[in-house]
Parts: C-alpha cells; structure tokens; sequence
C-alpha cells in the first residue's frame, strides 16, 4: 500500500553522539502539544536505533532550500557517511542544528513506543525545549519530494 492522505514536513534529526554526528530524515513528524512532538523513525535508521530516554536532540524542520540535503541524508547511512562532510551546521552543546532550516527544535527523548503491527520502527516522544522559526523561509513538503 502506498497510501499518501498527509502532506507533512520533511524534516532531519539529529543527534551527537561523542565525535560523530549522527542523522536521519523522516516525514512522519507531528506537533502533539506547545511543548511536544512525535515522529515516527524507520527501523532502518542507525540514528533511530541510538536514541534513548533522555537523549537531547535537535528536530530540524526542513525548509525547501533544504530538498537536496534532506534526500542525501534520507537516502545513505550515518554509520557508513559522514554526512555533514560539506553542509553547513552550528553547534549548541551537543545539539547539531542546520542552516536554512524552517524551524529548529532543540528536545530531550522523552519516551520510545513500538506499536502493534508496526513493533520494529520507533514512535518517538520528544520535549521542546528551545525553539526558533525562520520566517522568511517555506516549509518543505511530501509532495515536493516527488
């Protein structure tokens, strides 16, 4: 089945991890409260199986700028590449944040659930705690990814 009701974000995560920058891309993204989000991550994302309770990551919301960046990271392993070899990135403590991103989200791993049906991928409960909003940039969408 390829059903494609929603027409959400795309957005990169990202997580340090001692020297190495680990990151992964996921559409399945949903703000659930002011302070909370909950993305679904793949089974076969080698950022997803690192997270944990309590993690600090950064939730960067792409903006469309960001399509080709947002593919390459979708498309290749972080164990395997360092993907931000040539992208540019800031660094908050041990928050890796990108530049032309819609909306950067710096939380904390709040809770990992694996649902029925769908029990290897990680449903993800994140905390907000900082935030920032580029205005002048354009979310970039499903649909553009096409």
């Amino acid at each position: 089945m390829s059903l494609r009701a929603y027409n959400h974000t795309v957005s990169i995560i990202t997580k340090k991890e001692e020297s190495r920058i680990f990151a992964c891309t996921i559409a399945w993204m949903c703000q659930v409260g002011y302070e909370e989000v909950i993305g679904l991550i793949g089974e076969q994302s080698s950022t997803g199986k690192r997270l944990k309770k309590g993690d600090k990551v950064a939730i960067n919301v792409c903006s469309k700028q960001m399509k080709d960046f947002a593919l390459f990271v979708g498309s290749t392993s972080s164990q395997e590449v360092d993907k931000f070899a040539s992208y540019p990135y800031y660094q908050k403590d041990d928050f890796i944040t990108l530049k032309e991103s819609k909306v950067i989200m710096l939380c904390q791993v709040k809770d990992i659930l694996h649902l029925e049906g769908i029990e290897d991928d990680n449903l993800v409960y994140f905390k907000v705690e900082e935030y920032q909003v580029n205005e002048d940039a354009d979310y970039l969408l499903m649909s553009d990814m096409d």
